[in-house]
């Protein structure tokens, strides 16, 4: 057995390290995604609510029938808008939500393998205080067994 801990370890824990990074960085561009896709919906519903304002302050003026058809077409317009983007926001956070699942997992399994070179490491310091111990035991039997001989 050897006494020096095993080097799978530190390479295991550099990987995951390295997939941990890599995890953190799609986590912030997620999340960097769903604010702008969120101020995107906000911006549209700005937009709905001015126009429809400016809407109903002409309704009481007379107005012709194409422009209740064009409010009525840009409105339909902007919901049809609202509604993708809804639909991307969802699926946006949905990824972000997957992404972070993924980097606390890694971060288990970074701790995980922390404790698991510890314990190498551990294991290998104690192999070598055993074969010294041995050594010096081998060394005051011969020692002892010199002394009766001489004695």
């Amino acid at each position: 057995m050897s006494t020096q801990p095993r080097q799978c370890w530190s390479v295991l824990v550099q990987k995951t390290t390295r997939d941990k990074t890599a995890a953190q960085l799609a986590m912030t561009q997620a999340q960097a995604q769903l604010e702008r896709l969120q101020a995107n919906a906000q911006r549209i519903e700005t937009m709905m609510s001015d126009y429809r304002t400016q809407h109903e302050s002409v309704q009481g003026q007379a107005h012709q029938i194409a422009d209740s058809l064009n409010y009525r077409r840009f409105i339909d317009q902007l919901e049809t808008l609202r509604e993708r983007v809804q639909r991307d926001v969802t699926a946006a956070a949905t990824q972000r939500e997957r992404l972070r699942q993924v980097l606390l997992g890694l971060e288990m399994e970074l701790k995980k393998l922390a404790k698991l070179q510890e314990q190498d490491a551990q294991k290998a310091l104690q192999q070598l205080n055993k074969r010294e111990q041995n050594r010096l035991d081998e060394w005051g039997v011969m020692r002892y067994q010199f002394g009766r001989q001489a004695g």
